[in-house]
């Protein structure tokens, strides 16, 4: 309800700000981008009056979704009946299991995942932001280096919940709906057969690798849904043979260059089709889109370049190298025990590269029922009637294919970051297709191949292995994460700008202080090389630590614990124990002869912990 809510506001804004804006300038852009792209101008304008929170977000989105409700309320009878008039009967069994597919899906989506990427960073920022009321960089974790188009959006739907685990699960179900908006909208721009929509939203969530990154709380849909506009978009401008200049691709793939860097090797095949359109190319056609392309990337550029010194941090050059302490020292011991942590068969990205036509060829069967429409489609229209101008469109998915199989070796590693094309070829392949479906026999081994394909079979295991997916207690999170109790411990009883250093666990979501991991935070690696306690003192001090967490039995895997003298020198006060963790007040006066705590002698940083409950 919650992400219809959401979607709705946009659908209400994107049309209310297509009426009020020149007919020309906006008559080819999707309402749905033009109101994402209103929200999104719209954030840092509310996080520099400080009003960036839940409240001001929800009744921005209620109004907007009423906006955008009664334009469909007024036209229900009109739509209805054209609903009714569609031909369902001949197309019952396929929407039965698109319904099929979508339910399964969705239910995949209530169970609360605890993916470690999500839990340090994605899911971190909008959380932050809206409890601050303002956007900030993030300077705890190297992940604010990434460009921010997807945390910001994130914020609109994540502001109608209070609740972490519920709002970790509300940004589930948020990605899988840009999932399926994403098939809708690339179906829209493509083709409005109804047979059609049914084989391209079917074919795009029975694909596992799409499934599986949409029931996660991070950004990967949000990708997806910029970079299918963009292609999708082209793909008709090239089939219309376009010679007016259209900003929603060049928009659609600057937004996507703007949430994720993975998006840069969509490029070479996205200024591929560029070329292929009478349109773009001469140079006063192109130089406008190229700019309103690189203007959403070159502003968090800028942004990323005001804080560290370098505009794509982490990732450095040579001529503006980062600040000082953004620079992240390479620790040796850290590196072996990362080597040492990593099972055989998990040593993915170090092993052996694999032949490049086998990654060629992994890669496109991991993009799944999509592109095998895809190619189906392009088959039959090629060669039965012999219409070569497909092939063109099949080349872009190949130049992408190859870019992606160069940037990703072994693919077995890097698929899982080279499906950005997979609902617009879904969409164009359903359009391709559009006779072949008519036929019986080809429209039943297309439904039976929705039913037997890996991610089905995937979703359902997965959903009765967690049968009651969300309770409001949070105790649904899966496997778990360990270190929640403690963390919300600190929500209730620590002062207000609390900074805490985990030893080791990087989840960080549930805390509502900063909480800065000493493996990943470029100051805090440099506690591993300190020569002495003094030194650490001052690090610590340079990071304004007032807390320090650690496993209670085991407070840093391996031979870490041995490189970290304030450990066993006395300054660590214990404040409570949780469920296995351990909180220690930092205490800045020295420490008295013989290394026992000021305020309790003979105890050290591991002994007599004094225990409470939450």
């Amino acid at each position: 309800m919650r992400t219809a809510v959401f979607w709705l506001a946009v659908r209400g804004y994107g049309v209310s700000l297509g009426r009020m804006l020149p007919r020309r300038s906006v008559s080819s852009i999707p309402s749905l981008l033009t109101g994402l792209v209103f929200l999104l101008v719209l954030s840092p304008l509310l996080s520099l009056f400080g009003v960036f929170n839940r409240i001001t977000l929800a009744v921005i989105l209620v109004i907007g979704a009423l906006t955008g409700a009664f334009p469909l309320l007024n036209g229900a009878r009109e739509k209805l009946r054209k609903l009714r008039n569609a031909p369902w009967a001949r197309n019952s069994v396929l929407a039965a299991v698109t319904l099929l597919l979508l339910l399964v899906n969705l239910y995949a989506a209530l169970i609360p995942d605890d993916n470690p990427d999500a839990l340090v960073a994605y899911a971190v920022a909008p959380d932050r932001w809206l409890d601050g009321g303002e956007i900030v960089y993030l300077e705890e974790s190297i992940f604010s280096g990434f460009p921010w188009v997807g945390e910001v959006i994130a914020s609109w739907p994540a502001a109608l919940s209070l609740d972490p685990v519920d709002q970790l699960v509300l940004l589930q179900l948020f990605q899988l709906s840009m999932l399926l908006v994403t098939s809708l909208m690339a179906w829209w721009l493509i083709c409005r057969d109804l047979r059609g929509l049914l084989a391209c939203i079917s074919s795009c969530m029975a694909t596992w690798i799409l499934v599986e990154w949409a029931c996660l709380p991070k950004f990967e849909m949000t990708v997806l849904f910029f970079t299918s506009v963009a292609m999708a978009a082209l793909f008709v401008q090239h089939r219309n043979r376009s010679r007016h200049f259209s900003p929603v691709p060049f928009l659609a793939m600057g937004l996507a260059l703007g949430t994720k860097v993975t998006v840069y090797i969509l490029l070479p095949a996205f200024l591929f089709m560029v070329l292929l359109i009478p349109a773009y190319r001469k140079l006063s056609r192109l130089a406008p889109g190229l700019i309103i392309m690189l203007l959403p990337p070159a502003v968090f550029a800028v942004n990323t370049y005001l804080h560290t010194g370098t505009p794509f941090y982490p990732e450095t050059v040579s001529i503006l190298p980062p600040s000082e302490e953004y620079v992240s020292p390479d620790v040796d011991i850290i590196s072996a025990h990362a080597r040492a942590s990593v099972q055989p068969g998990e040593q993915l990205v170090e092993r052996e590269p694999d032949r490049f036509f086998t990654n060629l060829g992994r890669l496109v069967e991991s993009w799944g029922l999509p592109v095998y429409l895809f190619i189906a489609g392009t088959f039959y229209t090629a060669v039965f009637r012999r219409k070569y101008t497909v092939l063109l469109p099949f080349s872009a998915m190949m130049v992408y294919a190859v870019s992606a199989s160069v940037a990703f070796d072994p693919i077995r590693w890097g698929a899982k970051y080279a499906f950005l094309m997979t609902p617009a070829l879904a969409a164009w392949g359903a359009y391709l297709c559009m006779r072949p479906l008519r036929n019986r026999y080809f429209l039943a081994a297309f439904t039976i191949s929705l039913l037997a394909v890996p991610s089905f079979n995937g979703v359902f295991q997965r959903i009765l292995e967690h049968p009651f997916p969300y309770r409001r207690d949070g105790s649904g999170l899966i496997p778990g994460v360990e270190v929640q109790p403690l963390q919300l411990w600190c929500n209730e009883n620590l002062p207000e700008g609390s900074r805490l250093l985990s030893l080791w666990k990087r989840e960080r979501y549930f805390c509502r202080h900063e909480i800065l991991v000493i493996e990943n935070h470029p100051i805090a690696r440099r506690l591993f090389l300190a020569p002495s306690l003094e030194d650490e003192m001052a690090l610590l001090d340079s990071m304004r630590i007032d807390f320090v967490y650690f496993e209670t039995e085991d407070p840093m895997p391996g031979k870490l614990e041995g490189c970290i003298q304030f450990l066993d020198s006395g300054i660590l006060e214990p404040v409570v124990e949780i469920e296995g963790f351990t909180l220690c007040r930092v205490i800045r006066k020295p420490a008295p002869p013989g290394g026992g705590l000021p305020d309790d002698p003979g105890i050290n940083a591991y002994g007599g912990i004094r225990s409470s409950s939450p």
